[in-house]
């Protein structure tokens, strides 16, 4: 294996752990809403939506990255969700429908599509919400849960080689 493809490897594995580390405390977020007892919502909704956008945008830029996209490219795509989708689709095509077979479970592909064009940059839209005063941000926190989820389980199986539950068994050899 070449020098370059040892530090591609090197750079998505710690993009990889960096997206399950936002990953784990959007969980903690979601957690804390549903049990608390009282409504949470305002308090970590925001914080959830933004942990979860960020998640999904690492672990797509780390699949572009294992694909042949440069660091510069990669980094140019922002934190739109769905440029970084489409052009996974675009360089990707088999994988990506093997992940949309993943998807299938929660919903169908016009919902999928539907579904993070709604999400595409709540990154941005949801962090500075304060400004959105006549209420225009949509989002999709269960859509983007599950996204997020699909998507750290398909990032394991192509960084590591082996399901998520299997990888936090074995100890998470990052």
């Amino acid at each position: 294996m070449s020098k370059q493809k040892q530090e591609i490897i090197v750079m998505a594995k710690r993009m990889f752990k960096h997206a399950c580390a936002f990953m784990d405390c959007t969980y903690f977020c979601h957690t804390e809403i549903k049990g608390s007892g009282f409504n949470m919502t305002q308090f970590l909704g925001i914080p959830d939506i933004v942990l979860s956008c960020f998640s999904c945008e690492v672990y797509l830029k780390s699949l572009l990255l294992l694909q042949g996209e440069s660091i510069d490219d990669v980094r140019k795509m922002k934190h739109h969700i769905q440029s970084l989708w489409d052009r996974y689709e675009q360089v990707d095509p088999v994988s990506a429908q093997s992940f949309l077979h993943i998807f299938e479970e929660f919903g169908s592909k016009s919902y999928f599509d539907e579904a993070i064009m709604i999400i595409d940059n709540n990154f941005q839209d949801v962090r500075y919400l304060y400004e959105d005063v006549e209420g225009n941000t949509k989002s999709n926190r269960t859509f983007l849960l599950y996204f997020c989820r699909c998507l750290r389980e398909f990032c394991c199986y192509k960084i590591h080689g082996c399901s998520w539950d299997d990888f936090v068994k074995a100890g998470c050899n990052w």
